[in-house]
């Protein structure tokens, strides 16, 4: 008995026949993709920004709650639009 396996093989751009991947998916992928650095991005810099009026205006822990509160908002309201728009362009 021979025991001899075939190396397993990449796929590469090249080896994918043309049209299999359209472009339609792949402007969606795209448009989707950002999503997570958006939120994170959102959350970050809403901390961040009461954390220095904060800072500057010795107002205690205040403004940094409510600049976490205010990026969530705007996190929520980028994961929604990219939510209808992931409904609206659905891949098949």
């Amino acid at each position: 008995m021979s025991d001899e396996r075939q190396p397993e093989q990449d796929v590469e751009a090249e080896d994918v026949p043309n049209g299999s991947v359209s472009r339609h998916y792949k402007r969606v992928m795209f448009r989707l993709s950002h999503v997570g650095m958006t939120i994170g991005f959102c959350i970050t810099l809403g901390f961040l920004l009461g954390y220095w009026a904060d800072n500057q205006l010795d107002s205690g822990p205040w403004l940094s709650i409510l600049g976490l509160a205010l990026g969530i908002a705007a996190a929520t309201k980028e994961l929604l639009k990219a939510v209808r728009f992931a409904k609206t362009k659905r891949i098949d």
